[in-house]
């Protein structure tokens, strides 16, 4: 397996990313995404100290990284398309952020979605393609599929476009069974290759947010530790659960205490490396 031990450069990064080495003897498997979560993850943390804060806004970030490679060359290629000014000029103008008011992550992760049904290409084929070998029939199945995606969110001179937040939804089952502790339909952030990611399966007209960080955690080594996490949990009532769950979709943290024997009464500093 792959794997490192006190690496020099004194951290790790893994964001279900392809962790076998190029040439490996061994088939590692397709399991693995992209690694635009992965190089976002580096970049940040080689950007400046870190800190608690620093940290969670890394966790919670909601960038559609792909997106910053892959929607300028896609807009270049529709450039002559005509009667749709309103929906380019959204996209155009995107800063690649997934929070529930975006109105510009809807059309593209539908016309990314579109487009690889008709190309059978990974994002990273995709923009191998859309900077190097942009052919003719490739151009014509780029417009095809944005005007396609158009179709598919019922975007018309008479509907209004909606924001990511009014289609893209995660259910929590209890599971107990007992439903009376179902929650359905919360509107969530973050997209595919979103370091807080907000997995899109399109269903029906609208995206469920299937898989994604069930807990995120930050682990201070002060002395004692500090232990922050943000969990859809517990469900003592239903009230309770809305408002956990709530906190976990905003990416609320809270302190967690654990009853180490001796740590209790010693004083904790804050870290930053």
């Amino acid at each position: 397996m792959p794997h490192l031990l006190n690496p020099k450069k004194a951290y790790l990064v893994n964001a279900n990313n392809n962790q076998w080495p190029k040439g490996f003897k061994y088939y590692g498997g397709g399991a693995h995404s992209e690694g635009f979560r992965a190089h976002e993850i580096k970049r940040r943390l080689l950007k400046s100290k870190q800190d608690f804060d620093s940290f969670k806004e890394i966790q919670c970030d909601v960038k559609s990284i792909d997106a910053s490679y892959l929607l300028p060359p896609l807009l270049d290629t529709i450039k002559e398309v005509t009667g749709h000014e309103k929906e380019i000029e959204i996209l155009k103008t995107w800063n690649f952020l997934s929070h529930t008011e975006s109105l510009a992550t809807p059309i593209y992760r539908r016309w990314i979605e579109i487009l690889q049904e008709k190309t059978l290409l990974s994002e990273s084929f995709l923009f191998a393609k859309l900077t190097t070998n942009n052919d003719a029939h490739f151009k014509n199945l780029v417009k095809k599929s944005f005007l396609e995606t158009l179709s598919s969110l019922n975007i018309s001179s008479s509907h209004s476009l909606r924001t990511w937040g009014e289609m893209h939804f995660a259910n929590f089952f209890d599971l107990s069974g007992n439903h009376s502790f179902d929650l359905k339909s919360i509107s969530t952030p973050g997209d595919k290759h979103s370091i807080n990611v907000g997995s899109p399966t399109w269903s029906d007209g609208y995206y469920l947010h299937q898989y994604g960080a069930t807990q995120r955690l930050i682990v201070e080594l002060s002395t004692p530790p500090r232990v922050y996490s943000s969990l859809a949990g517990p469900n003592s009532s239903k009230e309770d659960a809305i408002r956990s769950v709530k906190r976990w979709a905003n990416c609320e943290y809270q302190l967690r205490f654990f009853p180490i024997k001796n740590w209790t009464e010693q004083k904790t500093n804050r870290l930053e490396f």
